[in-house]
């Protein structure tokens, strides 16, 4: 559950969250079977497999959304449309102020 929790705090970060994500799923499957066994709690093993997928969920969903805003703002960075630094950033503002990038 620690992982699951973890990746939660982590999943905004450009899908860094989904490392331990996919290692709290990992774990919280063995944990899971382990409580069929007797050997741990099912509750536990269920919240940390259900913590462990949405933070999975959530850190694909900033990973798309920050990789289309990086994409747009590629075209900030022709030299040929913004040859200096100044107009690079004022095209960088605007594309955040924007909010859709484009």
């Amino acid at each position: 559950m620690l992982l699951a929790v973890l990746g939660l705090f982590l999943c905004w970060a450009l899908g860094i969250g989904a490392v331990p994500a996919i290692a709290g799923l990992a774990c919280g499957g063995v944990a899971l079977r382990r409580a069929r066994a007797g050997q741990a709690s099912r509750p536990l093993a269920v919240t940390g497999l259900v913590l462990a997928g949405l933070a999975l969920a959530v850190s694909v969903f900033f990973l798309v959304v920050e990789g289309r805003q990086i994409r747009s703002a590629e075209d900030c960075f022709d030299r040929s449309r913004h040859p200096t630094w100044l107009d690079r950033q004022h095209c960088l503002e605007q594309q955040l102020r924007s909010g859709e990038g484009r």
